[in-house]
């Protein structure tokens, strides 16, 4: 019996956010590491395309070519706007989990999940995750911590970013 790879996704999305990865262990950050975020200069790979074609289910990519996108990508800083899933709170620390696709009736993208533990710096940012819901985008800095089942980014530790306008 074969399982789908939509119902991996699934078990592995359960699994990841009731504890499999818990913002429990993840102090908030120092002033240092703020400033570290705030001034490293980001990686350009972006999620959508060709990192999320590339560790999708059924990609054409091979494992090698993984590894190479996997080596790029972990331990850089990122800078992303996705869209939000789910967010919790834990220790000061907000894990945010992000859509893993975006759809508009057929048309649309696969994106990878994105795990996000954010630290506020601010009083204005604890408001915003506070009042963030499915759907709406946040936009954040951290620092890639791994690739998981080729599913999941973990990007620990990361912090908001308010873009011009927003």
């Amino acid at each position: 019996m074969s399982i789908s790879p939509k119902i991996v996704v699934i078990i592995l999305t359960a699994l990841l956010f009731t504890g499999c990865g818990s913002a429990e262990s993840n102090p908030p950050l120092t002033i240092e590491q703020i400033q570290l975020l705030e001034t490293a200069s980001t990686n350009p790979i972006q999620l959508q395309g060709e990192l999320s074609e590339m560790f999708a289910f059924g990609s054409k990519h091979t494992d090698l070519q993984r590894d190479i996108m996997r080596g790029k990508l972990v331990g850089s800083i990122v800078q992303w706007k996705l869209p939000v899933y789910e967010v919790s709170l834990s220790n000061g620390v907000y894990k945010v989990q992000t859509k893993g696709g975006v759809r508009i009736g057929q048309k649309g993208m696969d994106l990878m999940t994105v795990i996000i533990y954010i630290s506020p710096r601010i009083a204005e940012d604890q408001r915003t995750m506070e009042l963030l819901k499915t759907g709406d985008m946040i936009s954040f800095r951290g620092k890639v911590s791994e690739i998981m089942f080729r599913s999941f980014v973990i990007i620990n530790p990361a912090i908001l970013i308010r873009l011009k306008g927003s």
